[in-house]
Parts: structure tokens; sequence; C-alpha cells
């Protein structure tokens, strides 16, 4: 973010800044949907990071004229991720371990809910924040708005 920041400067604010941010800035939310007013209390690394960056956008927004966006992003999935990797989802992890007829590990009561959304519908989302940046520092949430459970 810092780079960005030092180019958009460097340009006097002409160069719009759609970011990725994550879900997991909230957190375990009890209250479904997850809307954008809701309080943020990340319990991961990961959650505190996107959060961190959302800070760093809004001090480079309205004080310093950059035009940013951010994109708060549920679960996302796409066929070749990596069931392997750090990153991966339930989606990934799921459909590789049915592949090889492993058992498929539940957490939890198994009535857990996610919003799951296709590779394809994100990048749709950041190429229409780049055209809606503001320099007061929008963040949506990027989610289908459906709930699937196991």
């Amino acid at each position: 973010m810092a780079l960005l920041q030092f180019v958009a400067r460097r340009s006097k604010g002409r160069i719009p800044q759609a970011y990725a941010c994550s879900a997991a800035v909230y957190g375990n939310s009890t209250r479904l949907p997850i809307c954008e007013t809701a309080v943020a209390r990340p319990l991961s690394g990961c959650g505190a990071d996107k959060l961190g960056c959302e800070s760093h956008a809004s001090a480079a927004s309205e004080p310093g004229g950059i035009a940013t966006f951010g994109l708060r992003f549920f679960n996302v999935y796409a066929v070749g991720q990596r069931p392997e990797s750090p990153y991966a989802r339930v989606v990934s992890i799921f459909a590789d371990r049915s592949l090889r007829s492993d058992l498929l590990n539940i957490h939890g009561d198994g009535s857990q809910s996610r919003d799951f959304v296709h590779v394809d519908d994100p990048v749709q989302a950041v190429l229409a924040a780049l055209a809606r940046t503001s320099t007061t520092g929008p963040v949506c949430n990027m989610g289908k708005g459906v709930e699937t459970r196991s």
C-alpha cells in the first residue's frame, strides 16, 4: 500500500486504487448477513492485516487526496485452487478429499454456513470499484449474499 500511495501522490491522486480486503476483518460475527457497518473484530493475522490495509487507505484518501475503494471479499473459490495451500478454502479441500475418497472434516456441529463467491465475481467487482474510487475511501462487502450450508 505504501508504494501505491507514493505513486498516487506523485500523480496528484489521478491513479485510482481498488484494493482487496477480506471478510476476515469481522471475525465471528453473529449477525447475518454481515453488513459493512458491523464492528470489525478480526480473529486472525490475515483479518488484522486487511483491517490495517483499510486504515492505510483511509489515511491516504481524504487527507491525501488519493481515491480508493476497498472490497471485503467473502469465501472466493475457483477451479485450480490448491487444497494444500494455507489459504485454501473449504470448496477446494472438500473437492480434493472427495476425489481421493478421503474423509471430510467437519468442524463444530456442521451447521455453519458461508457466502461462496466464484472468482469471476470479485474480478468484475474490482473493475467496477476502479470506476467508483473516492477520496472518502469507501469499503464494501463483496459476496453473493447467499448462505450455503453443509
